[in-house]
């Protein structure tokens, strides 16, 4: 028999831990309280070792951060880090892009893809409100600079893109050929394309020396577009 110097009873040897002088139950007790006692230096402990062994460094910023399919820390991270300042004034995307040319990434806020541009706007310029459009001032889709960009309706929007000559109808339709500032060819280039396609030549070889690609080579020869010369 032995007595337990907590509970101050007498109990059964098989009652005890060989190297604790508590008894059983009152070991599992100190224990259980000792454990709610260090449970917010234990869970911090936890985070601790968590970080060091599972955080990632962010490209842009280089601070450390843990996130599950994430390459940044922040949205504006990932935003400023595939963006370049030209000295024109111009902040062009570097990662992916839309079919109409516009840069696109995920922002981790919302869980969603969203234009390059539009965020930008967001973030140094305020809210978008009533949906409404984010126009270029230089004409530019790669552009991100919040000085470039400014907001306007659907017909506002249409109204800039028949300004500039980018539609194919409106007051600007007589831009045609090199005089359309989308224009990838001169009329020198046209003519050298023709010429080639009569010798003879196949649209992958025609593509090479005028470094484009050959679905616009195709469509030159076929008249599909260029059908003024």
């Amino acid at each position: 028999m032995r007595i337990c110097p907590k509970c101050k009873k007498e109990k059964e040897s098989s009652n005890f831990w060989k190297t604790c002088s508590y008894c059983k139950e009152c070991q599992k007790e100190h224990w259980r309280n000792r454990m709610e006692k260090n449970k917010q230096a234990y869970s911090d402990r936890r985070k601790d070792l968590w970080f060091e062994n599972k955080a990632r460094k962010c490209p842009n910023c280089q601070i450390k951060f843990i996130g599950k399919k994430r390459l940044y820390c922040s949205s504006q991270c990932c935003f400023l880090y595939q963006i370049i300042k030209n000295e024109n004034g111009c902040w062009e995307w570097q990662g992916l892009l839309n079919v109409g040319g516009y840069g696109y990434f995920t922002d981790y806020s919302i869980g969603k893809r969203c234009l390059a541009h539009r965020y930008s706007y967001k973030i140094y310029r305020g809210e978008i409100t009533n949906n409404l459009h984010v126009c270029h001032k230089c004409d530019n889709p790669k552009c991100c600079a919040p000085d470039h960009l400014f907001l306007g309706t659907d017909k506002e929007n249409m109204q800039d893109c028949k300004d500039k000559g980018r539609t194919a109808k409106g007051d600007k339709v007589a831009r045609k050929g090199e005089d359309n500032k989308n224009s990838k060819f001169t009329n020198e280039i046209v003519l050298d394309i023709r010429k080639m396609c009569e010798e003879g030549y196949k649209d992958r070889q025609i593509a090479e020396k005028h470094n484009c690609s050959v679905y616009q080579i195709n469509a030159v020869r076929h008249r599909r577009s260029w059908k003024h010369i």
